[in-house]
């Protein structure tokens, strides 16, 4: 019968980790009594990042409090969001870095665009073409929230 229980394994976890993009890189499933019942192993060293001493299979206490009201937790260094699933919890963690939300070419162009490089400064001293690097200043712009230099020099200033 072990073949069956991995198999019931297998489906629990395609059902939560339907979605394959990166924020499913840190990720638990807890029963109702608050016990890990799947994590990845990011999530294990986000525990352990935020909780030098925890062990074990049990969340630390004020995430394990977050969780049995269903809401989400701000730790020290990342941001846990909590969805019940039925007997489940399904808890997805991320870092509050801003710069993680940033590819490391993007990263890299923003810091150069926002220490005031031209884009085709950028785009000589990278091998690229100046409207690759547009594109790329548009999509940090995009996905940080700015809308003008000035703004993406302070949002990337305030993470540093």
């Amino acid at each position: 019968m072990p073949h069956l229980v991995e198999t019931h394994r297998a489906a629990r976890l395609r059902h939560f980790l339907k979605v394959p993009t990166a924020h499913n890189r840190v990720w638990a499933l807890l029963d109702e009594r608050g016990y890990l019942r799947e994590a990845s192993p990011s999530f294990i060293a986000y525990l352990g990042a935020n909780w030098p001493g925890w062990s074990g299979s049990g969340l630390p206490e004020p995430l394990a409090t977050s969780v049995k009201i269903g809401r989400a937790f701000k730790a020290p260094t990342s941001h846990f969001e909590v969805k019940p699933y039925g007997q489940f919890y399904y808890i997805q963690g991320r870092s509050d870095g801003v710069l993680e939300l940033l590819s490391k070419r993007e990263r890299e162009i923003a810091s150069r665009y926002a220490r005031g490089e031209t884009y085709s400064a950028i785009a000589s001293g990278l091998s690229l073409s100046s409207s690759t690097v547009r594109n790329h200043i548009a999509h940090c712009f995009c996905k940080l929230g700015v809308n003008n230099k000035v703004e993406l020099a302070r949002r990337l200033e305030s993470t540093a």
